[in-house]
C-alpha cells in the first residue's frame, strides 16, 4: 500500500456544500487512499462546529482559525502537514460523482510528469488545453464555473515546502 494523498481544502461560511464534497469524498474513495486537511477561515454558520465533530470522527483534521486569512492564509495554516506526500490542493465546492478519481488524477499526474491542475468544467480555458476536464468531477454545487483541483507529485510538493501559496 502507498502512502496516503494529502487532501487539502480551504473553507469559509459553505457548511452544506462542504459536507457534500466531504461526503462525496468519503463515498467515492477508500479510507487509506486519502488524508483529508480542512480550514476553516473564521466562519460564522456553523461549519467550524461541524469540523470539530468530523475530527472527533477522525474523519478529517481541521484548523479553525478566528478571521478570514484568504485562501493562501487558511492553506498555509496546514500545508506543512503535506510536504512529502502526493498532494490535492482542492475547492470546498467539488463533487466527485464516482470511484477510482483519485487514483486516476496520481496516475494521469505521473504518467505526464506533471503538477495537474484539470478543470472541473470544460468551459473552463486555457485550463482545459494543459490537462482534460475529469468527467467524474463537479464544480457547480453553487451554478459556478470550474477552476482546477492541482495535484502535487511528493517530490514536487517537498520541494516547494511547507508553504502552499504566497498571498497576494
Amino acid at each position: 500500500m502507498s502512502d496516503p494523498v494529502v487532501i487539502s481544502m480551504v473553507t469559509w461560511n459553505r457548511v452544506s456544500i462542504l459536507r457534500e464534497t466531504i461526503e462525496a469524498i468519503e463515498a467515492t474513495c477508500q479510507r487509506d487512499e486519502y488524508r483529508l486537511l480542512v480550514t476553516d477561515n473564521g466562519s460564522t454558520d456553523g461549519t467550524p462546529d461541524m469540523l470539530r465533530q468530523m475530527e472527533r470522527e477522525e474523519r478529517l483534521t481541521a484548523w479553525c482559525l478566528p478571521e478570514n486569512l484568504g485562501t493562501a492564509g487558511g492553506r498555509n495554516a496546514h500545508w506543512d502537514q503535506a510536504v512529502g506526500y502526493d498532494a490535492i490542493r482542492m475547492d470546498d465546492k467539488a463533487k466527485m460523482l464516482c470511484s477510482g478519481w483519485l487514483p486516476a488524477l496520481k496516475a494521469m499526474a505521473y504518467r505526464e510528469h506533471v503538477v495537474l491542475a484539470p478543470p472541473y468544467d470544460p468551459s473552463v480555458e486555457p485550463i482545459s488545453r494543459l490537462a482534460p476536464c475529469l468527467e467524474f468531477v463537479r464544480w457547480d454545487q453553487e451554478a459556478g464555473r470550474g477552476g482546477p483541483m492541482i495535484f502535487f507529485p511528493a517530490e514536487v510538493n517537498t520541494a516547494l515546502g511547507a508553504i502552499d501559496e504566497l498571498d497576494p
